[in-house]
This record gives structure tokens, C-alpha cells and sequence, in this order.
């Protein structure tokens, strides 16, 4: 059962995760004009959980980022994305989340559960203006890691 963490500089973006420190897949979830971190993908969120079947989801950390839309220059969001991304890959940084939690997620039943280790996988999911968003922080990246990037 993936528990949910807020972040320190990132206003109403927050964590789904899984507790496991073999979690080796970040799922990043960037939401579109007038949209949100939480409800553009509230089907979504439900659904991970709920599915006992899917095994894969049990080994996948979410993270869901929220920017302003109105005032969305695509440079500053995508150079804020960019951060936000440094920050949860490939390894979280413990500083991205509240403290008390260092090296922990806190399960449903207060016991502490471990951050993973480190991604070996970046999924990026982006609707309209999230796409657009993310576009233009993979190409400031891009530059950072000079081929280091696979498509």
C-alpha cells in the first residue's frame, strides 16, 4: 500500500510511495491547464492500490508535481520541473520531504518504511500544458547529461 508524502518546495506536489527499497521506477504525473497534482489524476491514484493483481505497481514510487497554471511561463515551470526532478531521480533527496522523514515513508499503521535506494527507470506522464512542460525541462536536462539520456 504506497502511503502519501507532501514535499518541502513544492507546494501541493506530493509522493505516492511504495515503502520498498527495492522500488526502481519513478513515475512522475506533470497535470495540464487548469488542472491539479491531485484531482487530474484521481482515478489514477485509487487505481494503483486497489488492483491486489498488479504486481508491478508495488515496486513503482509516484510522484505527482503541481504548478500554477495562470501564470504558466513554460521556461519557469520547466526550469522549477527540472528541480523538482534532481530532487526524486534517481535517488530522492531526503531533503524533498517534510522531516521527520529522513530515510523512511511512514506506513498506514505508523511503522516506518524504507525509501528506495535509487531509479533505475524515469516515467513521465504529462497532460497538455504537462506535456508541453515536461518537453522543455527533458531538453534542459538534456544539456546537463550530454547523451547520458535513453529514449
Amino acid at each position: 500500500m504506497h502511503c502519501k508524502r507532501g514535499t518541502t518546495d513544492f507546494p501541493n506536489s506530493y509522493a505516492l510511495l511504495s515503502g520498498r527499497e527495492d522500488a526502481r521506477t519513478a513515475v512522475l504525473f506533470v497535470h495540464g491547464f487548469a488542472g491539479n497534482a491531485y484531482s487530474t489524476w484521481l482515478d489514477f491514484q485509487g487505481m494503483i492500490d486497489g488492483r491486489e493483481e498488479e504486481e508491478y505497481w508495488k515496486r513503482v514510487d509516484l510522484y505527482f508535481y503541481d504548478y500554477q497554471t495562470t501564470s504558466a511561463n513554460i521556461l519557469v515551470q520547466a526550469d522549477r520541473l527540472r528541480k523538482f526532478l534532481q530532487s526524486s531521480f534517481p535517488r530522492p533527496d531526503i531533503d524533498l520531504f517534510p522531516h521527520p522523514l529522513v530515510a523512511s515513508a511512514v506506513g498506514l499503521n505508523g511503522t516506518l518504511l524504507p525509501l528506495t535506494s535509487g531509479y533505475d527507470s524515469l516515467i513521465l506522464v504529462g497532460h497538455s500544458l504537462g506535456g508541453v512542460i515536461i518537453r522543455q525541462a527533458v531538453l534542459e536536462l538534456a544539456s546537463v547529461f550530454q547523451g547520458q539520456l535513453k529514449f
